[in-house]
């Protein structure tokens, strides 16, 4: 059995991939961390086994122009941890923006692999102006400070 602090490594690194993932809208982030048969629960669709999951998450994420992502580490122990996860996404089809905030349950196998995932989640309508987190830079190699150009 891992040791304690194994587990919050573990946590921590499988919090910052989920967080990475969705904000870049990269199920490959997150997928590297399942075990091959894996079963991933959102709400009322189960998928199972990492292509299966990798494909899901690809499309769900296809629907969101920006995804800005809030997550923290509610609970662990040797085989379990518990995060909540809120989002913020702009739905790419009519430019609404979206509110989700979902619990996640995620269950570790013995080699530190992710074998299950359940997630509940509630998501509602905003405004623009309702919007509370903010939106992630844009990873690239240039200068961010003079991205516009005179007019």
């Amino acid at each position: 059995m891992r040791e304690a602090a194994d587990n919050s490594t573990i946590a921590a690194e499988l919090a910052l991939s989920i967080k990475r993932a969705c904000t870049t809208k990269n199920p490959t982030e997150l997928v590297r961390h399942l075990a091959k048969q894996a079963v991933w629960r959102d709400d009322s669709s189960v998928h199972v086994g990492r292509d299966e999951i990798w494909r899901a998450l690809n499309e769900k994420w296809a629907h969101s122009l920006i995804c800005t992502t809030d997550l923290r580490i509610e609970e662990r122990d040797s085989h379990l941890v518990r995060l909540k996860l809120n989002s913020e996404w702009q739905y790419a089809k009519c430019g609404r923006w979206f509110r989700t905030e979902s619990d996640v349950r995620v269950t570790l196998d013995e080699q530190s692999h992710v074998s299950a995932v359940e997630s509940t989640s509630d998501t509602k309508k905003i405004s623009a102006a309702d919007r509370e987190l903010v939106i992630p830079l844009a990873a690239s190699s240039e200068p961010t400070g003079h991205s516009r150009s005179a007019k």
